[in-house]
């Protein structure tokens, strides 16, 4: 027996035994409206009451069937809403980390993009100054210092390609900047 069913048999016999309530109230205020009873009347007045018992007996019979069914799925739902808040609440969190370190990696791209444009910069007139040396080591170690603290092992790349290039601008390798700056500029994104 379906669900529904059940709810329905169970208002069908809770309105029965409403009705057999009000029958049997109404029995009796007519059977002693003159202030005795006969045998007949009591007779009468045990087997309606009797009727009512029975019908209220089993409207809570079926009560008590449709909790013992269905209490368990009804606990099992909510554990299982409960199991699923908690998820949400993770998931929550995990897109809250993964936005914040989405700009994190943003920040360092901006970071490592800074030194390429500096470095491409100072390669247009084949010169280094201590300035731009300056700029470019400083520019250099920060794009670093950020992929190393949180790039992880996917932006080690990055990070080594900065070396080198620093690290060429540094020795005044000019044909050999050149090349490391390709490199870094074809891991960076358009």
């Amino acid at each position: 027996m379906r669900e529904e069913e059940l709810a329905a048999l169970i208002d069908q016999f809770v309105e029965e035994a409403i009705a057999a309530s009000e029958e049997s109230t109404t029995f009796v205020t007519e059977a002693t409206a003159d202030d005795t009873l006969n045998q007949e009347e009591v007779e009468s007045l045990e087997a309606c009451l009797a009727i009512t018992e029975e019908t209220i007996a089993l409207a809570e019979e079926l009560i008590y069937v449709y909790y013992d069914l269905y209490r368990e799925w009804a606990i099992e739902a909510l554990e299982l809403l409960v199991e699923i808040e908690e998820d949400l609440l993770l998931l929550g969190e995990s897109a809250d980390e993964v936005a914040t370190l989405l700009i994190e990696v943003a920040e360092m791209m901006e970071d490592s993009l800074e030194l390429a444009e500096g470095t491409r910069f100072v390669l247009e007139d084949n010169k280094i100054t201590q300035f731009e040396l300056s700029a470019i080591a400083q520019a250099g170690a920060i794009a670093r210092a950020g992929l190393n603290a949180k790039g992880g092992p996917a932006l080690q790349g990055f990070s080594s390609s900065i070396n080198n290039l620093t690290a060429q601008v540094a020795r005044g390798e000019i044909q050999q900047m050149n090349s490391g700056l390709g490199d870094l500029e074809i891991l960076l994104p358009a």
